[in-house]
């Protein structure tokens, strides 16, 4: 679905050397492993909370980098088109 990003929030996150996997997760999510920040670039700040979540589930081992991307695309048609958030 077409966008504009342009509602970007950092969070003090340390991201454990699972870059190459993590970093195939989601193109709007950003790592700065140096200053330990990890950041979320949508349009809806529920998104960016969302895609942070999965972000940790991912590099804790919750779930798969395509877990993870399944579950994002499903809560974002919920959000978008049903209008409810994941929590």
């Amino acid at each position: 679905m077409q966008h504009p990003d342009f509602f970007e929030q950092t969070i003090s996150y340390r991201v454990p050397p699972l870059f190459d996997e993590v970093g195939k997760y989601d193109g709007s999510v950003k790592i700065d492993r140096t200053k330990g920040e990890v950041s979320a670039k949508c349009y809806k700040e529920p998104m960016n909370i969302l895609a942070l979540n999965l972000l940790n589930d991912i590099a804790s081992r919750k779930r798969s980098v395509e877990e993870a991307w399944m579950f994002y695309v499903e809560q974002a048609v919920q959000f978008n088109i049903h209008h409810k958030s994941s929590s």
